[in-house]
């Protein structure tokens, strides 16, 4: 066999390696996301990691206790029979997984529960998005070659989902935030959704005036300049 002839096979299988690899993270781009995870999230006080396959690039919870250096307990969860045998998780809680989530029953408990726990979940997310809340803590990653991106998901109404860039990490480590740390800044805008909107009529807070057409006094002063922060229309 020519060199020229074994230099294009090695070529071949290079580049299909390459394109293998694409969209999968390596196990220190894994741990990597976790630990800029923590420092995202530091209410975080517990991890629970969903296995989902045997390749050896999916982190385990050997790996995140040696990340963790044992300051977060971590449990594993290999299939969705062992959901109910978890421990009580709350908003102090991560859910990690290094593989697209395929369960159905897990979907649905990611769906009903994305604003009780925090989720780190990998792209393609493969969830119906429109089912989720203006409060929930569904967060994305996507490996691009060495660059790492993580996003937050939420749903405003059911035909409005946001997605935001959160924070991007490029080929020589350097993590760079691209929005607000504090949640509710960066769900400030809602879009110009429409509210319906209930008042009793009591003098003490709320004065009807028929020259402007509409409420005035302390209740509605405040609704006004919610409406002007936060972008909403009142009906």
């Amino acid at each position: 066999m020519s060199w020229r002839l074994r230099f294009a096979l090695f070529s071949i299988a290079e580049l299909a390696l390459w394109i293998e690899g694409q969209g999968s993270c390596t196990l220190v781009q894994q741990k990597s996301i976790m630990l800029f995870a923590l420092k995202l999230l530091p209410e975080i006080r517990s991890v629970v990691v969903l296995q989902g396959g045997s390749d050896e690039r999916i982190l385990s919870c050997d790996h995140l206790a040696e990340v963790f250096q044992s300051n977060i307990p971590v449990v594993s969860i290999n299939n969705a029979s062992d959901w109910s045998q978890l421990p009580a998780m709350d908003k102090n809680s991560l859910v990690f997984s290094a593989v697209p989530v395929e369960s159905s029953f897990l979907k649905e408990q990611i769906l009903e529960r994305s604003h009780r726990l925090h989720w780190l979940l990998p792209l393609p997310v493969g969830l119906a998005l429109k089912r989720l809340r203006l409060d929930s803590l569904l967060f994305l990653y996507e490996c691009v070659g060495s660059n790492i991106f993580i996003r937050e998901t939420y749903t405003i109404k059911e035909n409005v989902t946001i997605t935001n860039d959160l924070s991007q990490r490029d080929s020589n480590g350097i993590w760079t935030d691209l929005a607000e740390s504090f949640i509710w800044r960066r769900r400030s805008n809602l879009r110009g959704i429409t509210l319906v909107d209930s008042v009793m009529d009591f003098s003490y807070f709320n004065i009807w005036s028929s020259r402007d057409g509409g409420y005035k006094g302390f209740l509605p002063d405040i609704l006004r300049i919610l409406r002007t922060y936060t972008n909403f229309q009142v009906q």
